[in-house]
C-alpha cells in the first residue's frame, strides 16, 4: 500500500521539477530582456576594446616621444648654425640661454609624454585585468551550464558571481605602484 502511494509523490517530485525549471527559464529570459546588451561577453568585448583603444594610444605617445627626443638634437644644431650666421659667439652666455629657451619646452613635452605613457599602461593593465576576470567568469559560467550537477542549488555561481566582482573591484596596475 505504501508503495502505491510513493508513484504519487514521485509525480508531483517531477511536477515540481518541471515547474521550477520552467520558472527559472522565464525568470532568466527576463533578466536577458532587461539587462539587454549588458551581459559578461558584452562586457568582455567592452574591456578588449578599451585595452586596444589604450594600446593605440600608448603608441602613439611612443612615436610622439621619440619624434621629441629626435627634434631636441635638430634645434641644437639649428640653433648653433643660426647664431652662427648671425655672427653671434656659439659658446657666449647668450647663445646657451637661447638654446635653452627652446630646448626647454621640449624637455618639458618628453616628461608629459612620458607621464602620460606610465599613466596609460596602469590603464591598460587595469583593463587587462578586467578582461581576464571576465573571460574566466565566462568559462566558468559554460563549464557550470554543461554540467548542470555541479551547481544544483545555485551557490556555486552565487560564489563565483561574488569572486569575479571582488576580483574586478582590485586593480592590479596600483599593487606596485610606489605613489599609492
Amino acid at each position: 500500500q505504501q508503495i502505491e502511494h510513493i508513484n504519487i509523490y514521485i509525480d508531483l517530485y517531477s511536477r515540481g521539477d518541471r515547474v521550477i525549471k520552467e520558472t527559472k527559464e522565464r525568470y532568466d529570459k527576463k533578466i536577458a530582456e532587461l539587462l539587454g546588451e549588458a551581459n559578461e561577453v558584452y562586457l568582455y568585448s567592452e574591456y578588449k576594446k578599451q585595452v586596444d583603444e589604450v594600446g593605440k594610444r600608448i603608441i602613439i605617445n611612443i612615436w610622439i616621444l621619440r619624434g621629441l627626443l629626435i627634434a631636441i638634437p635638430v634645434i641644437h644644431i639649428i640653433i648653433h648654425w643660426v647664431l652662427l650666421k648671425l655672427g653671434i659667439n656659439s659658446e657666449s652666455i647668450a647663445s646657451y640661454l637661447t638654446k635653452l629657451l627652446f630646448i626647454i619646452p621640449f624637455v618639458w613635452m618628453i616628461l608629459f609624454t612620458i607621464k602620460n605613457i606610465r599613466e596609460d599602461r596602469k590603464i591598460e593593465q587595469t583593463y587587462k585585468h578586467k578582461e581576464v576576470v571576465t573571460r574566466t567568469y565566462l568559462n566558468f559560467l559554460e563549464m557550470l551550464n554543461k554540467e548542470p550537477y555541479l551547481d544544483d542549488d545555485g551557490k556555486v555561481r552565487k560564489i563565483l558571481s561574488r569572486i569575479a566582482v571582488e576580483s574586478m573591484g582590485l586593480n592590479p596596475a596600483l599593487l606596485l605602484d610606489k605613489s599609492t
